[in-house]
């Protein structure tokens, strides 16, 4: 199941519905399967350096 929904990025972020949610929720799966992020804070953290 995805850490983040692009709900939440568009709520947390304040950015409106746009292909940009789609490359931050693609960018957090590489991520987190890298093991780079594990928590939703990590997450939240990690999508807000891309914007």
């Amino acid at each position: 199941s995805p850490i983040l929904t692009g709900q939440d990025l568009i709520s947390l972020l304040q950015i409106p519905p746009s292909p940009q949610i789609g490359k931050i929720l693609a960018a957090l799966q590489l991520a987190r399967a890298e093991g780079k992020i594990s928590t939703r804070e990590d997450a939240i953290d990690f999508a807000k350096s891309l914007t």
